[in-house]
């Protein structure tokens, strides 16, 4: 059998925490997740597997319907993601006039979350929660000789008119997994964040995170691979030609002894290859960010999140000021570029002055890059859920996740003290405080690193300055779902299938 993995289009986000003008052209990872996939399945079966990124050519709907046409597969396997909902649905749909036999199955973190909207979409025949690389697999299977469905797992299906669920079956040695497939077409057009090579590519070390942030919709079940397992695939890379890496495990540093632990090993192989990662700051030793460096390391993004005590135990961060204070002093001794992650505008920011620290605590810092998002009621979260509760806003997602539509209100900010156009001002002032200023100027033009650098920082440049002369969100469109030139096209001409779908 044949399967066709589609990676959606982005045209139609639901807008979170950052404006479009802003996000736009920061990264653009390779589909991960989809890559494991098609390793496992030819790694274990006989079925071809192609893959087909549409965000490398910006693909119409139009034109995933001539792809599917052409590929002619017996399954289409769809990433899902629930801020990417109404694209996950159209990509559905054009599949489905391209192939309206052809099963279609979702995966990823929207299943997950939400596995009995899911199987509500129409033209969703099967959905996969959790790890999808032995479900998909069996699948497959089962569909080309005729097996029982009720044996795949963590498959939902349908079976005499109703929805059955297999209990879901995660990897727990991630070890066992062959590493994901990089021989796809166009490898190299891949870039992440403040990328100083030009052959880079994404790796992810662990599932889930232990952690219990009120704000996050990440799973909760944690797993590890070994140090020399990550290690092998960094080696893989390297013999590719790829000279720089990003790990976007949710928390890389669990533990300091984990990162050591890797470093280590990369040390003892020799191997030459710079990367990232993302981290918590309490998992930081000195000793950890000394063998980092001479490993390879160069630049960690840490979440920070907000500025007060108060805020940090609000959002069940476990973590206090201090030592936030005393990984980033650290961080700069020891000579590793730091990236600040905050959230503005959060349920205990009660004043603009509350908000405004925000971007005082990330200069405090001396944070090379500071990240600053609008905190965002993702729809699983206990934060939601808090809000519901207590009657800050209705429950639009409700309705959105069983019909995907580009103008149902949703809660993208929380406007508990604020209203969101003073949100949106304030979004503007940090970063204008934080990165108008002489430091951070001087560091930006003294750390150049050629001129592929000076370019995405120019880039960089302008769409902070854009985002000052910005002054109304609403009417540039940058609080909508994404392209409005697909948004006139699909308004002025709905297809059958979105009518059946309800809208």
């Amino acid at each position: 059998m044949k399967i066709l993995l589609i990676n959606p289009p982005k045209r139609h986000r639901i807008w979170v925490g950052i404006p479009e003008i802003f996000s736009r052209g920061i990264f653009l990872f390779p589909p991960l997740g989809l890559m494991y996939l098609k390793s496992y399945v030819e790694h274990t079966t006989g079925h071809e597997v192609e893959l087909l990124d549409t965000l490398l050519d910006d693909l119409s709907f139009q034109e995933i319907e001539n792809r599917v046409k052409q590929s002619n597969p017996g399954l289409v396997g769809i990433m899902a993601l629930t801020h990417n909902l109404v694209d996950d649905f159209l990509t559905v749909q054009a599949v489905k006039r391209a192939r309206p036999d052809v099963p279609v199955c979702l995966g990823g973190p929207h299943v997950h979350s939400f596995p009995e909207e899911t199987m509500q979409l129409e033209g969703v025949d099967f959905a996969i929660r959790g790890d999808g690389e032995l479900p998909l697999a069996r699948l497959a299977d089962a569909l080309e000789n005729g097996g029982d469905l009720s044996t795949v797992p963590s498959l939902l299906y349908r079976s005499d008119n109703r929805v059955e669920a297999n209990e879901v079956e995660l990897c727990q040695e991630l070890d066992s997994l062959p590493f994901p497939d990089r021989n796809i077409p166009r490898f190299h057009e891949y870039y992440t964040p403040l990328m100083t090579g030009n052959n880079t590519t994404t790796m992810i070390t662990s599932r889930g995170c232990p952690n219990r942030c009120v704000f996050c919709n990440t799973r909760k079940d944690y797993r590890s691979r070994s140090p020399e397992n990550i290690v092998d695939e960094i080696e893989a890379c390297v013999k590719r030609g790829i000279n720089e890496l990003f790990f976007i495990d949710d928390i890389f540093n669990v533990s300091a002894s984990r990162v050591i632990g890797i470093c280590n090993e990369i040390l003892k192989r020799g191997l030459k290859v710079k990367w990232g990662m993302k981290a918590r700051c309490d998992g930081v030793t000195e000793e950890m960010l000394r063998l980092a460096k001479r490993a390879g390391c160069f630049r960690i993004h840490y979440g920070v999140e907000t500025s007060t005590d108060e805020g940090l135990k609000a959002m069940d961060k476990q973590i206090t000021l201090s030592r936030i204070e005393e990984t980033f002093r650290l961080n700069r001794k020891v000579g590793i570029m730091s990236i600040a992650y905050f959230m503005i505008g959060c349920p205990h920011e009660r004043t603009r002055d509350q908000i405004l620290e925000n971007a005082r605590f990330a200069g405090r810092l001396k944070a090379d890059y500071a990240v600053f998002a609008l905190y965002s009621p993702y729809p699983d979260t206990w934060s939601y859920q808090d809000g519901l509760e207590r009657g800050l806003f209705k429950d639009a997602w409700k309705d959105f996740l069983v019909n995907p539509s580009l103008d149902n209100p949703l809660p993208t900010v929380w406007e508990e003290h604020f209203p969101q156009e003073e949100l949106l001002e304030c979004f503007k002032i940090v970063h204008r405080k934080f990165y108008f200023t002489p430091r951070v100027l001087l560091n930006a033009l003294f750390t150049l690193r050629g001129w592929t650098d000076l370019a995405r920082k120019v880039r960089g440049g302008l769409s902070l300055i854009k985002l000052q002369l910005l002054g109304d969100f609403e009417k540039h469109g940058y609080l909508k779902t994404g392209d409005q030139r697909e948004r006139t096209n699909l308004q002025s001409g709905k297809t059958a299938w979105i009518n059946r779908a309800g809208k």
